[in-house]
């Protein structure tokens, strides 16, 4: 799945390679970008090279929380252009993070927020759409980062995060993390993301200005018809929501699109694919992400995405990569 991301999100990093030690040039060609294309914040890049960027910005640096530091140096205010003015003039910041998440696609079509709401707790999970034989921990170090950043200067710090949480395995040098983050940090778990109390949604943000607000998101809006993604990728993002769940079958998914399952088998028929191949493709590139980045068993991990077996993800795995789950990982452990 092709998708593009706005270069703000790697902004600087050039000069935090070059601070560290490193050097930027050899980044850059690593990761096959052109510094003169992310001179303008605004501009779209292919959103693989910008995850690419920062693995090899940490490798070059040996700094393993090398996405933390990008993220200490960025000005919240400016990370998410139109989006950040959106948040930045909401009422509340329930509502906030809600259009946020609705119009992301603006700042990133690879990046998949969610807010769940149970009860008195609540919690926002990251998810990146983007297949990785490298993980992404560069990514989630950044994104949530910035995210706390974010949440903390629109609220005026009354925001009161209970925990934080990482896919990947808790790194050797912790402290980077416990100087960000004022809340338990844990690691290795089922999703990448805040948790905090329900009542922080209703949090009345000062900045709020309704005619504003209205404006830009009405532009918000216009600008995000202007870039659909095709449909094949439209039942991926719903088939990757709702793989939390495991509620991915055809007619749950036929819920969230205007018509019944015969059309949506029609259509994915006319993009090349079908809803069996689309699922499958998912739930491997979900199953890669966490055999790289995570310590969780193989047992574990097709339990969370929904196989009914080890037996049946090997299957599938087998059936895309060529190799059991067991056998790929401990190649890309130790290539």
């Amino acid at each position: 799945m092709s998708s593009e991301t706005r270069a703000a999100i790697i902004h600087g990093f050039n000069h935090l390679v070059d601070e560290l030690g490193g050097d930027s040039m050899r980044v850059t060609r690593k990761a096959g970008l052109d510094l003169a294309d992310i001179q303008n914040v605004d501009a779209m890049i292919p959103s693989h090279v910008a995850k690419d960027v920062l693995d090899w910005a940490s490798s070059e640096t040996s700094c393993d929380h090398f996405g933390l530091l990008l993220a200490e140096r960025r000005n919240p205010e400016d990370y998410l252009g139109l989006l950040g003015q959106i948040v930045h003039s909401a009422p509340t910041l329930g509502v906030a993070l809600q259009k946020a998440f609705s119009l992301f696609s603006l700042h990133s079509q690879a990046s998949l927020w969610q807010l769940h709401t149970s009860g008195e707790v609540s919690y926002i999970s990251y998810a990146l759409l983007l297949g990785s034989d490298k993980g992404n921990k560069q990514v989630q170090q950044l994104v949530l980062t910035l995210l706390w950043r974010i949440v903390q200067a629109i609220t005026q710090y009354k925001w009161h995060p209970t925990m934080v949480s990482f896919t990947f395995e808790k790194p050797a040098n912790f402290l980077p993390y416990q100087q960000i983050f004022d809340v338990p940090i844990m690691f290795n778990r089922d999703f990448c993301g805040v948790i905090f109390h329900s009542g922080d949604l209703h949090i009345k943000l000062p900045s709020y200005d309704s005619d504003m607000h209205e404006a830009l998101l009405q532009l918000g809006m216009a600008a995000d018809k202007r870039k659909p993604r095709s449909f094949s990728e439209q039942v991926r993002v719903l088939i990757r929501k709702n793989l939390e769940t495991q509620k991915v079958g055809e007619g749950t998914i036929t819920q969230f699109l205007p018509f019944e399952r015969r059309t949506l088998q029609r259509k994915l028929k006319d993009c090349g694919t079908s809803y069996r191949k689309l699922l499958s493709e998912v739930r491997v590139n979900m199953a890669k992400e966490l055999l790289v980045s995570s310590g969780m068993s193989i047992s574990r991990i097709a339990e969370q995405i929904g196989y009914s077996g080890v037996a049946t993800m090997t299957r599938a795995f087998k059936s895309q990569i060529g190799l059991s789950p067991s056998v790929w990982r401990k190649r890309q452990l130790f290539s």
